[in-house]
């Protein structure tokens, strides 16, 4: 039976955060209609009491949402964006209105503060701005370049993990699943390993190793410190 490295889904933190930023308006809307005191269903009277600056901090959300879940690229960006440009406005309004700091803009600052943080990790961020596709792994590939030789053809690693690694190889001869023997030299020697290939894109593939033994999930540790 084959063996497939296993690719997590979309993490549950950015899967809340997706679906938070497609009801954020309403959110919003709810707590600026609480703030002045104006019947919910009372549209026009609230939004003649926002500025259009706030009308667009209220609008631009789901498209954010729709992005992230979506894993694109500028979805990440313009999270980024939108959270430092409303962590500043909060703070802007603060110190222009003090009674303008409700318990919403407070939950909200706090929450996109601990937010950027969490999108600025290199395993959250991989998927959304890397220039080949990819997914969330359960290990984190390191950039490391090692000569690697697959079916006698050579070729250097783009990163690597003790799962697998993913190579620079356009048109790649190999099919999805398809086995292949990986050949790594050191200065101890010659060490051969089987693995699969998991992906394929228009600048190479992705391979996981298959059936290790201990003593060569160590040897692949070992090589990555010492590479790194």
């Amino acid at each position: 039976m084959k063996e497939r490295r296993k690719r997590l889904q979309i993490p549950k933190t950015i899967l809340f955060f997706g679906i938070l930023f497609l009801f954020l308006p309403v959110i919003n809307y709810l707590g600026i209609a609480y703030k002045l005191n104006h019947s919910f269903t009372n549209l026009r009277s609230i939004l003649n009491e926002v500025t259009g600056f706030e009308i667009i901090l209220m609008a631009i959300p789901p498209l954010i949402g729709i992005q992230l879940l979506r894993v694109k690229k500028t979805g990440w960006w313009l999270f980024l964006i939108y959270a430092i440009v409303l962590i500043t406005y909060n703070f802007y309004s603060l110190i222009k209105n003090k009674d303008f700091y409700n318990l919403n803009s407070l939950f909200q600052t706090i929450l996109f503060f601990g937010a950027i943080f969490y999108f600025l990790r290199r395993d959250i961020s991989a998927p959304y701005i890397k220039l080949y596709p990819r997914g969330w792994r359960g290990e984190l590939r390191n950039p490391v370049q090692i000569q690697v030789r697959v079916n006698s053809v050579d070729r250097l690693t783009k990163d690597i993990s003790e799962a697998g690694f993913y190579l620079d190889w356009k048109d790649v001869p190999l099919e999805i699943n398809e086995e292949v023997t990986v050949e790594i030299e050191t200065e101890s020697g010659k060490t051969l390993l089987s693995a699969g290939v998991v992906r394929k894109d228009e600048n190479g593939a992705g391979f996981a190793f298959r059936r290790l033994a201990e003593d060569d999930n160590r040897w692949i540790q070992k090589l990555i410190q010492l590479n790194s």
